[in-house]
């Protein structure tokens, strides 16, 4: 795939002291986007608003375009790969917050595409809220819509985990190693 590198991320309470990081209106095109795979311990949503890409979580290639939501699993090595200039959000939901509120994104796995007109419209909306952050009661707007999404996911577009999902030897060892890096 001409993969450029593998990046271990943690995200600690990005807004305002919430567990949920953020990225409104982010961009990418096939000449801008870095190759760079990633992964982390918490749900990524990305709610694309213009354009299309190829979401590579683990091993699957999924197809979106504007009104689709990509779901990446926790723990799953994942990247975008855009087809023309491309735009989404990027929410991440911290484990913490899912674990909070009874449930555990860790023994749930959730379908790789979404399209949703009212968990994409709830997205939008908390990015709104977020734009405008400083007003009376936004944290709060915040929270119970990101509470709402994660229940729509949950009711609608996820199974239970009947046993934990093994990585393949390649991707366990290259986890290992930027870990181990990564807390060095």
């Amino acid at each position: 795939d001409g993969m450029n590198g593998v990046r271990h991320e943690k995200y600690e309470n990005s807004i305002n002291g919430l567990p949920f990081s953020l990225g409104i209106d982010l961009e990418c095109s096939q000449y801008n986007l870095s190759k760079e795979q990633n992964w982390h311990e918490n749900i990524e949503l990305l709610c694309f608003t213009k354009g299309s890409a190829t979401v590579t979580s683990n091993e699957l290639r999924t197809e979106v375009t504007a009104g689709d939501i990509a779901v990446i699993n926790p723990n799953c090595l994942h990247d975008i790969f855009a087809h023309e200039d491309t735009h989404f959000y990027c929410l991440i939901v911290d484990r913490s917050y899912c674990l909070a509120n009874h449930f555990d994104t860790n023994l749930i796995t959730f379908l790789p595409k979404v399209t949703d007109v009212g968990i994409y419209s709830l997205i939008c909306d908390i990015a709104n809220e977020y734009a405008q952050k400083d007003r009376p009661y936004a944290v709060q707007n915040i929270r119970a819509d990101v509470l709402k999404v994660m229940a729509l996911l949950c009711r609608g577009y996820s199974e239970p985990i009947a046993k934990p999902q093994r990585d393949s030897n390649l991707l366990s060892a290259i986890k290992l190693a930027i870990g181990y890096i990564s807390n060095e």
